[in-house]
């Protein structure tokens, strides 16, 4: 359960894009959950399919995931 000492969802994604140089017009948020304390976030680009975990209490971005995202 969140806490307020949590960061929100929105404070936790922009964690995420800082680490990788996105902003706000460049992905989709395909899915975002928050369990244990720590946010999961599966985005895509045109190119590429990211997943972030990012520590609720502090913002670390403690591991990222990508992979070529299929153009139709």
């Amino acid at each position: 359960m969140k806490t307020s000492s949590n960061l929100t969802p929105e404070q936790a994604l922009l964690f995420a894009l800082a680490c990788v140089n996105l902003s706000n017009d460049e992905f989709c948020c395909l899915s975002s959950q928050y369990n244990q304390g720590l946010y999961n976030f599966v985005l895509r680009t045109l190119c590429l399919r990211y997943e972030f975990y990012v520590d609720a209490s502090n913002g670390e971005v403690l591991g990222i995931n990508t992979e070529p995202f299929p153009s139709m």
